[in-house]
Protein backbone atom coordinates (compact mmCIF):
# COMPACT_ATOMS: atom_id res chain seq x y z
CA UNK A 1 0.00 0.00 0.00
CA UNK A 2 3.22 2.23 0.58
CA UNK A 3 4.02 2.21 -3.26
CA UNK A 4 0.35 3.10 -4.18
CA UNK A 5 0.24 6.06 -2.09
CA UNK A 6 3.90 7.18 -3.52
CA UNK A 7 3.20 6.84 -6.77
CA UNK A 8 -0.17 8.50 -5.85
CA UNK A 9 2.07 11.35 -4.22
CA UNK A 10 4.00 11.74 -7.46
CA UNK A 11 1.34 12.02 -9.49
CA UNK A 12 -0.24 15.02 -7.49
CA UNK A 13 3.34 16.41 -7.70
CA UNK A 14 3.87 16.16 -11.42
CA UNK A 15 -0.75 17.91 -11.44
CA UNK A 16 1.02 21.13 -10.26
CA UNK A 17 3.52 21.41 -12.61
CA UNK A 18 1.11 20.64 -15.58
CA UNK A 19 -1.96 22.75 -14.27
CA UNK A 20 0.73 25.77 -13.71
CA UNK A 21 1.62 25.29 -17.17
CA UNK A 22 -1.81 24.94 -18.55
CA UNK A 23 -0.42 22.22 -20.82
CA UNK A 24 -2.44 19.20 -22.42
CA UNK A 25 -1.69 16.86 -19.35
CA UNK A 26 -4.71 15.90 -16.49
CA UNK A 27 -3.52 13.80 -13.08
CA UNK A 28 -6.18 12.00 -11.51
CA UNK A 29 -5.81 10.38 -7.93
CA UNK A 30 -8.19 9.12 -5.67
CA UNK A 31 -10.27 5.90 -3.89
CA UNK A 32 -11.15 2.87 -5.60
CA UNK A 33 -13.02 -0.50 -4.40
CA UNK A 34 -13.23 -3.39 -6.96
CA UNK A 35 -15.41 -6.45 -6.61
CA UNK A 36 -14.59 -9.63 -8.80
CA UNK A 37 -16.65 -12.78 -9.74
CA UNK A 38 -14.29 -15.60 -10.02
CA UNK A 39 -14.65 -18.23 -12.61
CA UNK A 40 -14.25 -21.08 -9.57
CA UNK A 41 -17.45 -19.69 -8.45
CA UNK A 42 -15.49 -17.87 -5.89
CA UNK A 43 -16.19 -13.33 -4.99
CA UNK A 44 -14.17 -11.12 -3.81
CA UNK A 45 -13.91 -7.33 -2.63
CA UNK A 46 -10.88 -5.22 -2.48
CA UNK A 47 -10.08 -1.32 -1.65
CA UNK A 48 -7.34 1.24 -2.57
CA UNK A 49 -6.36 3.71 -4.67
CA UNK A 50 -5.45 4.72 -7.94
CA UNK A 51 -4.12 7.36 -10.38
CA UNK A 52 -3.49 8.36 -13.82
CA UNK A 53 -1.75 10.86 -15.93
CA UNK A 54 -3.30 11.82 -19.31
CA UNK A 55 -1.72 13.44 -22.28
CA UNK A 56 -4.18 14.62 -24.78
CA UNK A 57 -2.96 16.30 -27.71
CA UNK A 58 -6.45 16.94 -28.92
CA UNK A 59 -8.96 17.81 -26.54
CA UNK A 60 -11.52 15.33 -27.47
CA UNK A 61 -8.73 12.54 -27.21
CA UNK A 62 -5.45 11.13 -25.27
CA UNK A 63 -3.60 8.32 -24.05
CA UNK A 64 -3.89 7.55 -20.41
CA UNK A 65 -1.66 5.42 -18.05
CA UNK A 66 -3.38 4.56 -14.90
CA UNK A 67 -2.00 2.55 -11.61
CA UNK A 68 -3.47 1.68 -8.40
CA UNK A 69 -3.75 -0.56 -6.01
CA UNK A 70 -5.79 -2.63 -3.41
CA UNK A 71 -5.85 -4.53 -0.80
CA UNK A 72 -8.59 -7.85 -0.26
CA UNK A 73 -9.02 -9.87 3.31
CA UNK A 74 -10.20 -12.99 1.76
CA UNK A 75 -13.19 -14.38 -0.54
CA UNK A 76 -16.27 -16.08 -0.36
CA UNK A 77 -17.38 -19.53 -1.69
CA UNK A 78 -20.42 -20.09 -3.76
CA UNK A 79 -21.89 -21.41 -0.55
CA UNK A 80 -21.30 -18.12 1.34
CA UNK A 81 -18.60 -19.41 3.44
CA UNK A 82 -15.77 -16.47 3.87
CA UNK A 83 -12.10 -17.82 3.46
CA UNK A 84 -9.45 -15.43 5.26
CA UNK A 85 -6.98 -14.95 2.13
CA UNK A 86 -5.63 -11.59 2.44
CA UNK A 87 -4.09 -10.25 -1.20
CA UNK A 88 -2.72 -7.35 -2.22
CA UNK A 89 -3.59 -6.31 -6.43
CA UNK A 90 -1.69 -2.99 -8.44
CA UNK A 91 -2.06 -2.69 -11.94
CA UNK A 92 -0.29 -0.52 -14.45
CA UNK A 93 -2.88 0.01 -17.35
CA UNK A 94 -2.31 2.47 -20.54
CA UNK A 95 -4.97 3.10 -23.10
CA UNK A 96 -7.02 5.65 -25.45
CA UNK A 97 -9.52 8.18 -23.29
CA UNK A 98 -12.20 9.70 -25.31
CA UNK A 99 -14.09 12.69 -23.71
CA UNK A 100 -17.05 15.29 -24.51
CA UNK A 101 -17.32 18.41 -22.39
CA UNK A 102 -20.35 19.86 -21.79
CA UNK A 103 -20.20 22.64 -20.02
CA UNK A 104 -18.23 21.96 -16.43
CA UNK A 105 -19.47 18.32 -17.39
CA UNK A 106 -16.97 16.17 -18.96
CA UNK A 107 -18.14 12.45 -19.31
CA UNK A 108 -14.92 10.14 -20.88
CA UNK A 109 -14.69 6.75 -22.19
CA UNK A 110 -11.73 4.54 -22.28
CA UNK A 111 -10.08 0.99 -22.86
CA UNK A 112 -7.26 0.10 -20.95
CA UNK A 113 -4.33 -2.94 -21.59
CA UNK A 114 -1.34 -4.01 -19.24
CA UNK A 115 -0.33 -6.13 -16.42
CA UNK A 116 -2.18 -6.80 -13.21
CA UNK A 117 -0.03 -7.92 -10.27
CA UNK A 118 -1.51 -10.21 -7.43
CA UNK A 119 0.17 -11.26 -4.25
CA UNK A 120 -0.08 -14.99 -3.52
CA UNK A 121 -2.98 -16.40 -1.87
CA UNK A 122 -2.36 -18.06 0.88
CA UNK A 123 -5.83 -19.49 2.45
CA UNK A 124 -5.97 -19.77 6.54
CA UNK A 125 -2.10 -18.75 6.70
CA UNK A 126 -1.28 -22.25 5.59
CA UNK A 127 -2.43 -23.82 1.76
CA UNK A 128 -1.33 -21.71 -1.23
CA UNK A 129 -3.92 -21.45 -3.74
CA UNK A 130 -1.85 -18.96 -6.26
CA UNK A 131 1.60 -18.13 -6.61
CA UNK A 132 2.38 -14.46 -6.64
CA UNK A 133 1.99 -13.17 -10.26
CA UNK A 134 1.83 -10.90 -13.08
CA UNK A 135 -0.75 -11.41 -15.80
CA UNK A 136 -2.15 -9.48 -18.83
CA UNK A 137 -5.46 -7.91 -17.92
CA UNK A 138 -7.91 -4.75 -19.60
CA UNK A 139 -10.39 -2.47 -18.18
CA UNK A 140 -13.24 -0.80 -20.50
CA UNK A 141 -15.23 1.90 -18.83
CA UNK A 142 -15.75 5.33 -18.47
CA UNK A 143 -16.42 8.32 -15.93
CA UNK A 144 -17.60 11.76 -15.20
CA UNK A 145 -15.70 15.07 -14.22
CA UNK A 146 -16.94 18.00 -12.97
CA UNK A 147 -15.06 20.91 -13.21
CA UNK A 148 -15.33 23.14 -9.56
CA UNK A 149 -12.42 25.75 -9.97
CA UNK A 150 -10.00 26.27 -13.36
CA UNK A 151 -7.67 23.37 -13.23
CA UNK A 152 -9.19 21.33 -10.88
CA UNK A 153 -12.32 18.83 -11.46
CA UNK A 154 -14.19 16.21 -9.01
CA UNK A 155 -14.41 12.78 -10.66
CA UNK A 156 -17.40 11.86 -9.22
CA UNK A 157 -17.81 8.41 -10.50
CA UNK A 158 -15.16 6.25 -12.79
CA UNK A 159 -17.03 2.80 -13.53
CA UNK A 160 -14.95 -0.15 -15.12
CA UNK A 161 -15.10 -3.82 -16.05
CA UNK A 162 -11.78 -5.61 -15.29
CA UNK A 163 -10.53 -8.82 -16.66
CA UNK A 164 -7.77 -11.09 -15.97
CA UNK A 165 -6.86 -14.61 -15.76
CA UNK A 166 -4.44 -16.31 -13.05
CA UNK A 167 -2.86 -19.59 -13.27
CA UNK A 168 -3.53 -21.67 -9.63
CA UNK A 169 -0.93 -23.92 -7.65
CA UNK A 170 -2.92 -26.80 -9.51
CA UNK A 171 -5.85 -26.81 -11.82
CA UNK A 172 -6.95 -24.64 -14.78
CA UNK A 173 -6.54 -20.90 -14.90
CA UNK A 174 -8.76 -18.85 -13.13
CA UNK A 175 -10.67 -15.82 -14.76
CA UNK A 176 -12.12 -12.59 -12.71
CA UNK A 177 -14.53 -10.62 -14.23
CA UNK A 178 -15.38 -7.13 -11.90
CA UNK A 179 -16.23 -4.12 -11.46
CA UNK A 180 -13.80 -1.10 -10.37
CA UNK A 181 -15.80 2.03 -9.01
CA UNK A 182 -13.39 5.08 -8.28
CA UNK A 183 -13.72 8.97 -7.07
CA UNK A 184 -11.58 11.60 -6.55
CA UNK A 185 -9.55 14.69 -7.63
CA UNK A 186 -8.60 15.84 -11.39
CA UNK A 187 -5.97 18.42 -11.86
CA UNK A 188 -6.09 19.87 -15.95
Amino acid sequence: MRKVMFVLGVLLAVSSVAAAQDSKFEVFAGYSYTYVSNSNATTASSQGGQGDVGFFPWKWAGIVGDVGGSVSTGFNLSNGTFISAPTTTYHYLFGPRVRVGIGRVEPFVQVLLGGINRSAVVAGGETTLFNAETVFGYSVGGGVDVKVVPHVSVRVAQISYVWASYPPVSGPNVTQNGFNLGAGIVIH
